[in-house]
């Protein structure tokens, strides 16, 4: 096998100088960063000149005449140097740190992970220049740098054993089990990456009451309930027409719905029919002064979670709204498409074109929550309730914020145009407009 020395010839002191100014001029940079009061951006490098069988390779492919002279003129990655980082803001991190030095100009960069190859692979790689001083002249040379994370350079490592040894059964089998993999160490990688954010920057917490819409005509019973509801812990927003009852619907995002069936403008059955057809999944009970047969089934075929005849019960109106809200949603689609971003919810998959991660379980129900209720504002109370319903009041606080950090994270990482919006008076999800 031809040697470094077979190949390159007096070149290669010249390639080691590379490989070296590089490696002192990282961790010079990683040595002032920590000084300055980071933490080391950097888990290791390794470094390497490239074999002459892989250059030769190279300069096949390329249809190139395969001598050193033009390897060093028309490759630029005769030495590679790899950096590995713990996190993907990291890897951005020693990028910037890299453009600010003066005398290494990147030449070519590439963000493969905003970006992903079709296997998968996601890294940032650099082509830089970097003065040789030798004793009488000063000689330009090249070299590429790949950033990456932990995970990922696990990855690569084991997608190059494939990719280069052709006598591996299965190949085709395992390149689509390394593909899945890639996605969950990308989702993986930003979950790590949300987490240490949150760690290190403190968020506010915000607590709202469970939300209900009223829409009952007759005022006084009206009044009467919203007071009874309070009294229970609701806050409830009293409408008095089908109409207005619509709109609210439309608007905002509530816990349970309550409708009377005989209201003016718009009766209770074309309320809900509306709100059905909006993809508005909140439970419904539908009130009514009737006891016809026809009419209770009417409103449970256009999707109502369930009906009480007047007079009622306060105390059973009180039980069928709990147990209401406590009922799982049954009008869910499989796919949600909402602006360019399609969401699986049953492979939990979050896809942008060819960019796609696997969204872990809460994550997967909170997005599913917020794209049931897209462009309406949903209470911290709201969220709590259907997805850490029975859990501690603090920590089901946190894990919220957490998995909405999560979910903030993994959408930008795909390049989706939604945006979640979370401020004092709550969270929602809508497209981001150019």
């Amino acid at each position: 096998m031809e040697s470094l020395e077979d190949f390159y010839k007096d070149s290669l002191v010249i390639l080691e100088s590379v490989e070296k100014e590089l490696l002192l001029r990282i961790d010079l940079l990683r040595h002032y960063y920590v000084l300055s009061g980071h933490t080391d951006p950097v888990e290791h490098c390794k470094s390497r000149i490239k074999t002459p069988y892989s250059m030769k390779e190279k300069l096949k492919r390329k249809g190139l005449e395969q001598t050193v002279e033009v390897a060093l003129s028309e490759v630029y990655d005769a030495v590679g140097i790899r950096i590995v980082c713990q996190f993907v803001d990291d890897v951005y991190q020693m990028v910037e740190l890299l453009k600010k030095q003066d005398d290494i100009k990147i030449i070519n960069e590439k963000d493969y992970i905003a970006n992903p190859k079709d296997n998968g692979y996601r890294s940032y790689h650099v082509i830089v220049s970097i003065p040789i001083h030798l004793s009488d002249f000063t000689k330009e040379m090249y070299a590429e740098i790949q950033i990456r994370t932990i995970a990922m350079d696990s990855w690569a490592a084991l997608e190059h054993e494939l990719r280069y040894k052709h006598t591996i059964p299965n190949a085709k089998m395992l390149a689509k089990e390394l593909k899945r993999c890639a996605d969950e160490i990308a989702s993986t990688d930003l979950t790590l990456q949300t987490i240490r954010n949150v760690i290190i920057e403190s968020e506010y917490r915000w607590y709202n009451i469970m939300k209900l819409l009223l829409a009952e005509d007759q005022k006084e019973l009206s009044n009467a309930l919203v007071q009874i509801l309070k009294i229970k812990g609701f806050e409830t927003d009293a409408v008095y027409d089908g109409q207005e009852a619509y709109e609210h619907c439309k608007k905002n995002v509530y816990n349970g719905i309550i409708l009377d069936i005989m209201m003016p403008k718009m009766d209770g059955i074309q309320v809900l029919k509306n709100i059905r057809e909006e993809n508005i999944h909140t439970p419904v009970l539908m009130l009514t002064a009737k006891a016809d047969v026809e009419d209770r089934i009417n409103g449970l075929n256009m999707g109502a979670d369930d009906y009480l005849a007047k007079p009622f019960n306060m105390q059973e109106l009180i039980a069928r709204i709990n147990a209401m809200i406590r009922s799982k949603n049954e009008y869910l689609p499989n796919e949600f498409n909402l602006g360019n971003t399609i969401f699986d919810t049953g492979q939990r998959s979050l896809m942008v074109g060819s960019n796609s991660l696997i969204l872990a379980g809460k994550e997967a129900g909170l997005l599913t929550l917020l794209l049931s209720n897209a462009g309406r504002l949903m209470t911290p109370a709201q969220i709590i309730e259907n997805l850490w319903a029975g859990e501690d009041e603090d920590n089901s606080v946190s894990e919220m914020e957490l998995n909405i950090s999560y979910l903030k994270s993994k959408l930008k990482s795909v390049k989706s145009n939604l945006v979640i919006t979370k401020d004092e008076t709550g969270i929602s999800i809508d497209v981001l407009e150019d």
